[in-house]
């Protein structure tokens, strides 16, 4: 089993491991994916490509990672096919209600914010002037990306592939609440997954439903 905090939040593996394949060795593989990912994409780090490219000036180029461009792939494929609904340039929106890495005056919701400042947060939407040619991307105005809505299914999807890589036939990834699994558990059944019961107030504990994954 390995575990630990990742992207906000948390990350927890079971896996089943092959004949020569070592404990540390597929420990220092995990952390080495989820930190080229954190270096690419965490919003809490001013040095990632992200924080970067946010504070980038408009009509200016920047060369980013294979990751990046993996998930900007992404983000547009959802965009599209939302009809825009989902926005990876709402991250003013979001630092306007404190959801974001930078403390702000709504922190605990002791006060909404008024429409002047929703209509202004708006404005700064605009995913088509986001631009890349290869792994050179740039924007045509003052945006600012956030790729949460997506960058969790991806980093699953990044650590499937390296325990793929490894042989690796039997296990479970969680990050985030985001999951993948192959093969079997370790009672040799297939995996099954707990659904939480919604709360309103607070995190629930009680399981609302449990999923066989075969």
């Amino acid at each position: 089993r390995f575990s630990g905090p990742a992207q906000g939040s948390s990350y927890h593996i079971t896996a089943q491991l092959p004949e020569g394949v070592r404990y540390e060795q597929v420990e220092q593989v995990i952390a080495g994916r989820l930190e080229d990912i954190d270096r690419s994409l965490s919003l809490y780090r001013p040095d990632s490509e992200i924080s970067r490219f946010n504070d980038l000036p408009a009509q200016t180029e920047m060369e980013v990672s294979k990751e990046f461009i993996d998930v900007l792939a992404i983000a547009r494929e959802v965009y599209r096919d939302s009809g825009g609904v989902f926005e990876p340039t709402i991250k003013p929106l979001i630092d306007l209600w404190g959801f974001g890495p930078k403390l702000s005056k709504l922190q605990g919701f002791s006060q909404l914010p008024d429409e002047k400042e929703v209509a202004a947060a708006r404005k700064a939407l605009a995913f088509p002037d986001v631009f890349n040619k290869g792994h050179k991307v740039s924007k045509s105005s003052a945006l600012s990306l956030s790729f949460d809505g997506v960058a969790q299914g991806y980093t699953v999807d990044v650590l499937k592939e390296a325990l793929d890589r490894l042989h690796i036939q039997n296990y479970m990834i969680e990050v985030g609440g985001e999951l993948a699994t192959k093969g079997v558990s370790p009672r040799k059944t297939p995996w099954r997954i707990g659904v939480e019961m919604p709360e309103t107030e607070q995190l629930s504990e009680k399981v609302f439903s449990a999923l066989l994954l075969t």
